[in-house]
């Protein structure tokens, strides 16, 4: 069973250094994909993966879920 979790990301660019939210999926413990610097609002990365954990998004589908949050939010 895949398992969400949300990651803390610190960043740095060109501009400075920054913390961001992502997520990273899990099976059976094994890390397997990670979406690093999706947010800055823990609030948004959190009812992510809350819907992904509760839908049970399956694997070949998470990056068109991780898509859709990014142009159009949760």
């Amino acid at each position: 069973m895949l398992q969400y979790t949300v990651i803390k990301n610190h960043m740095q660019n060109a501009i400075g250094t920054y913390d961001s939210f992502g997520m990273a999926v899990s099976d059976n413990g094994l890390i397997i994909k990670v979406f690093e610097d999706l947010t800055f609002i823990k609030d948004e990365i959190d009812a992510l993966v809350d819907l992904c954990n509760n839908e049970q998004v399956e694997l070949v589908h998470i990056d068109d879920v991780v898509e859709n949050f990014l142009l159009y939010g949760v």
